[in-house]
């Protein structure tokens, strides 16, 4: 068996030789890296262990031209620039602390917080110790030590001394303090570059595929995290609010790379060789699927938004953004050309998946099997399988009972689909309108628990205006004020007799099989019932 020996070297670098690399753009921090995460409790860590002397670990670096990538310990090396610089820019975000430093014998102590003003005690402020020069380092140390502690005697003043200047050694002095540094050379093969991101980032560590995927895209093709980013801002402008996850773009595009799959393997180390593979087969269609990918979710961004008035990601009707992504793959593979019967049962088995909360758990299991349905071009299947996993084939009261969200999303639909006005003004019920309980909440506390007070027979959509005009009413109050027409557009049950609290359980019954009704008529309208 053969073996190939190191691709790189391992250099030994100072603290600053690592800081100003970053901060004069010598390191960069490649697209496919997080933004920094570390909180101050791990920052006073960092810095507490290179004061002892302690080892941070391993730096690696990919030198690629005349610059120097970082592909593993990014977190420590943006700590080490923001404790030397008190701050520290990454992506156009700046980040700023202030650490500090207490150096009294058997006291010493480092402290991050958010805010300039200085802890009580004797601290001193980190970043202000590190800009000093060798020389004046040395008479600020001794000053410091003989007017802060002129009570101490000489050993007492000369250790504190001491301390200051070993904490500015550590970050300037290789005989004080090094960092283990691994380069690798630029000419080392990608698969080889590859294989060492992977296993010191994913190896043993339970991660979202999207982690992997994103951050082995980028490494194959420069820029594409960029692409991906530049992408959600731009739907960010669209009229309304559609913020679409980093996960749901990522994995349409490796849906439509991979013919129908979003989990390529069941471990992570195999996930990442698959994709890879992928990436080095489909190396000249990277650009067509990228377009594919951002025309795919923009058409079925205009879709929801033209059939059943979505108007953004934080809409009701988007409990949430999973279903783009097999509505997505559809699309694409029918070439942007559907029938008037295939975008209503689109539309259908949009609401129905998304009431069913499919893919709340084995997200990624869930999707591979419905791609791999609409491979078959069958959206038959992919609403029969969605009602097999609600493990029935129509709506009941069963499924109107209660006050989950999925729950509030379909009575949105219901009202939005039929064209409802709102209950005080002349304007059709929308997406964006406010929970509001006919039976008021204040009215029923003392008579009901919670689950049926919130119970989804209770709710209906309003505008904000309304909301409040109605307050506290009881509904035989203010039903007098609202016309009939009004009342049977919500669903809202008008025999009087059923608006007591004495009859309100009654009340919930009745409105709940109307709701029930016309949920399955609102399925079978755009055939997604079997």
């Amino acid at each position: 068996m053969s073996w190939r020996f190191t691709l790189g070297k391992t250099e030994s670098w100072t603290i600053h030789d690592i800081v100003e690399g970053l901060v004069k753009k010598k390191i960069d921090i490649p697209e496919f890296q997080r933004d920094f995460v570390w909180s101050d409790n791990q920052i006073e860590m960092l810095i507490e262990s290179i004061y002892k002397g302690y080892p941070i670990g391993l730096i690696i670096l990919w030198q690629e031209g005349e610059k120097l990538y970082v592909l593993d310990g990014q977190q420590r090396i943006l700590s080490l620039v923001l404790i030397k610089e008190g701050k520290v820019e990454t992506r156009g975000k700046l980040e700023i602390r202030y650490v500090w430093f207490n150096p009294e014998p058997e006291k010493e102590a480092f402290k991050v917080t958010k805010r300039k003003r200085k802890p009580r005690g004797k601290w001193l402020n980190v970043s202000e110790i590190l800009s000093m020069a060798s020389a004046k380092l040395s008479l600020f140390a001794s000053e410091y030590a003989n007017e802060e502690f002129s009570d101490r005697d000489e050993k007492f003043r000369n250790k504190v001394a001491e301390n200051i200047s070993t904490l500015w050694s550590r970050f300037y002095k290789t005989t004080a303090f090094t960092v283990p540094v691994y380069i690798i050379p630029e000419e080392a093969e990608l698969d080889d570059v590859y294989q060492i991101f992977t296993r010191v980032n994913f190896a043993g560590t339970r991660l979202r595929s999207t982690d992997i995927y994103l951050s082995l895209m980028e490494i194959r093709f420069p820029g594409m995290s960029k692409r991906v980013r530049d992408f959600i801002k731009e739907l960010r402008k669209l009229p309304g609010k559609w913020d679409l996850e980093y996960s749901i773009v990522t994995k349409t595009f490796i849906a439509l790379l991979s013919n129908g799959r979003v989990k390529l393997a069941s471990r992570v180390i195999d996930q990442s060789k698959s994709l890879n593979d992928l990436l080095r087969k489909r190396k000249r269609d990277i650009d067509r699927i990228w377009e594919t990918t951002q025309h795919a979710l923009r058409f079925s961004i205009k879709l929801l938004r033209n059939n059943i008035r979505i108007s953004g990601t934080d809409s009701n009707l988007m409990p949430a953004q999973v279903p783009l992504i097999p509505l997505s793959y559809y699309l694409s593979i029918k070439n942007f050309e559907i029938s008037h019967i295939e975008r209503n049962m689109l539309i259908g088995w949009y609401l129905l998946v998304s009431f069913s909360r499919r893919y709340s758990s084995s997200t990624d299991t869930r999707l591979n099997e419905d791609l791999q349905i609409i491979n078959q071009k069958s959206l038959e299947g992919l609403i029969k399988r969605t009602w097999e996993f609600i493990g029935k084939r129509r709506f009941d009261e069963e499924d109107l009972t209660g006050y989950e969200r999925n729950k509030y999303m379909l009575v949105n639909a219901i009202l939005v689909s039929s064209n409802a006005k709102d209950l005080k003004f002349d304007r059709s019920v929308t997406d964006r309108d406010e929970v509001h309980h006919i039976f008021p909440q204040s009215l029923l506390e003392d008579y009901f628990d919670r689950s049926k007070i919130d119970d989804i027979a209770n709710i209906t959509f309003v505008s904000s205006e309304t909301n409040r005009i109605l307050g506290d009413k009881l509904p035989r109050e203010y039903f007098n004020e609202i016309p009939e027409d009004r009342l049977k557009d919500h669903l809202i049950p008008t025999d009087r007799e059923l608006l007591t609290i004495d009859r309100y359980e009654e009340f919930l019954k009745t409105r709940r099989r109307l709701l029930v009704d016309k949920a399955n008529e609102m399925l079978r309208k755009l055939n997604a019932l079997f």
